[in-house]
């Protein structure tokens, strides 16, 4: 069983092909973003603190308040 056509034209490939362009480029920067702000704390870019602050915060206060240890992030959740 095949999994169905989503893009009924190519008219809507190609502008989804451009959207999905601009959203690899976005998590590029965001990627980039993290990093600098992880050298500016001193911590691995790949920490739970940094994950969860860039990644998964909804606005920069609670990105803030995961940096200052106010939330627990995930792998602090069950500490």
């Amino acid at each position: 069983m095949s999994a169905p056509n989503l893009i009924p034209d190519r008219e809507t490939e190609c502008r989804v092909l451009a959207l999905l362009q601009c959203t690899h480029a976005m998590l590029a920067e965001t990627d980039r973003l993290a990093a600098i702000i992880a050298e500016l704390l001193d911590r691995d870019p790949s920490s739970d603190t940094i994950t969860e602050a860039v990644y998964n915060a909804q606005d920069p206060a609670t990105a803030v308040m995961f940096l200052r240890g106010d939330l627990p992030t995930a792998g602090r959740a069950h500490a």
